[in-house]
């Protein structure tokens, strides 16, 4: 009350010691309306920022303004100034946009705000300004995958290929292919796990990493074999899908070449075999010659290696007088492959002839 008193009446009080006094209150009135209704400002500055980029100050304290300020009467105005260059979009405005200089270093970014009084407060932060990376390289990196099929049989090997082939503009040290194969009822594609083999360079399975000391030039062509055996349980169809992806420093101007998929339906194993044999005659006699035509057939669709035929002559009471057993050679039969087996028959012997097969082939093939 003293003081809202002294500051509205006159300070000549008489005497030495009331005038001071009134003086004293007077100007600690003004002290502390000043301090009360001055300017806060806060400001959060980004730690870094690349040379030569553009910071919305607005939303760059992590969604936030950089400057927050508060009290003073009257509107604020702002004024920004950069220890280190660079540019402000609106050096009055609250959060302006920055462009950063070109030149790395530490810089310190400034504000000084007025409120309607002209009452005045600053607030200051530093940043460092790194240098800018370098351009990325561009290299358009191209794969494609087949296995040339377009039914697998569960339980089967397959072959894949792969090519990668680099269509510039850009030499490439490595790269990384990746080789994912899914089936529809979401076990496990293959069993065991594929190997991949590359016809240049290193590959790692592991990683997928392909690397090589003497770069992929513009045009050259990488060839990698996925070899795999199909999962038995699997059904439905098998996706695999092969991508190619760059280094850091790198980028493809045209990513939709960077994957390749091939899907080929799934179906079950199934074994049927039948034979046939004929001489083409009805009679035959002792000390005659005659020749058999033993026809084998794989009607399933699954290879089965290591065939074996039985052939056996019989008398008229049954009595086993020829018999033969041996492999087939070659075990796995050729597509339309034939084999003939010869016999000669004992003198006043009538005779059948009988077959049996104990393991076949190719599907489709024959003897």
């Amino acid at each position: 009350g003293l003081v809202m008193y002294e500051a509205g009446h006159s300070h000549a009080k008489g005497t030495l010691p009331d005038n001071i006094a009134a003086q004293r209150a007077f100007l600690n009135f003004m002290l502390l309306n000043g301090v009360v209704r001055g300017v806060s400002v806060n400001v959060n500055i980004p730690t870094n920022i690349t040379a030569g980029s553009t910071v919305n100050l607005a939303t760059s304290n992590n969604g936030s303004p950089a400057v927050v300020a508060a009290g003073g009467d009257g509107l604020l105005s702002y004024r920004w100034y950069s220890s280190c260059g660079g540019t402000f979009s609106n050096a009055t405005a609250a959060n302006p946009t920055y462009t950063a200089p070109a030149t790395a270093g530490v810089c310190t970014l400034r504000v000084v705000v007025n409120d309607g009084c002209n009452r005045r407060s600053f607030g200051s932060d530093t940043t460092v300004i790194g240098a800018a990376p370098a351009p990325a390289i561009p290299v358009d990196l191209q794969v494609f995958k087949t296995d040339n099929l377009t039914t697998l049989i569960v339980g089967s090997s397959v072959n894949y290929t792969v090519t990668v082939k680099n269509n510039g503009p850009n030499p490439l040290s490595s790269f990384t292919l990746t080789d994912v194969a899914t089936v529809t009822n979401g076990v496990s594609a293959f069993t065991p796990t594929p190997t991949i083999t590359v016809d240049k360079g290193t590959y790692t399975s592991s990683t997928g990493l392909w690397s090589r000391t003497a770069p992929l030039v513009v045009g050259e062509v990488l060839t990698f074999t996925v070899s795999a055996t199909v999962n038995p349980t699997a059904t439905g169809s098998l996706t695999n899908t092969a991508t190619v992806s760059l280094p850091p420093g790198f980028t493809d101007p045209n990513s939709s070449n960077n994957s390749s998929v091939d899907i080929d339906t799934l179906q079950a194993s199934t074994v049927d075999i039948s034979v046939t044999k004929n001489d083409g005659i009805t009679t035959v006699y002792e000390d005659q010659s005659t020749s058999y035509t033993i026809t084998v057939t794989n009607n399933g669709n699954v290879t089965i290696p290591g065939i074996q035929i039985q052939d056996r002559v019989y008398r008229t009471g049954g009595t086993v007088i020829r018999p033969s057993t041996g492999n087939v050679t070659p075990s796995t039969l050729a597509a339309s492959g034939n084999n003939a087996i010869y016999g000669t028959l004992d003198s006043g012997v009538f005779s059948s002839n009988a077959l049996t097969v104990s393991s076949l082939s190719k599907a489709g093939s024959s003897f």
